[in-house]
């Protein structure tokens, strides 16, 4: 996919790459550079992420906006989600695959 997006470690450009599981169907996307090491910010993979989403007419689950207001639904690290958060994101998730 032809993109603007260029890694902010190593300057690289940085790809969505569409993977298909041949035994069970699923489909996942990676946005990213080659360098597996290279953590890729927030902000800048959710633009990524969205111009993917939209680029293939795919169903994004804003979950930063849905626990952007909740800081409760997080553990003390920040990043995992208690089991109300997880039980938010799950519902929205749900919501997003069965309304498509």
């Amino acid at each position: 996919m032809k993109n603007n997006w260029f890694c902010p470690n190593c300057g690289q450009p940085m790809e969505a790459q569409r993977h298909v599981d041949n035994s069970t169907g699923r489909i996942t996307w990676t946005i990213g550079c080659l360098n597996p090491k290279h953590f890729h910010t927030h902000g800048y993979m959710n633009a990524a992420i969205a111009e993917t989403a939209e680029t293939y007419d795919l169903t994004l689950v804003d979950i930063y906006g849905l626990t952007k207001d909740h800081p409760e639904w997080f553990l003390d690290d920040g990043i995992h989600l208690t089991d109300e958060g997880a039980s938010a994101v799950a519902d929205a998730v749900a919501e997003a695959v069965l309304t498509d």
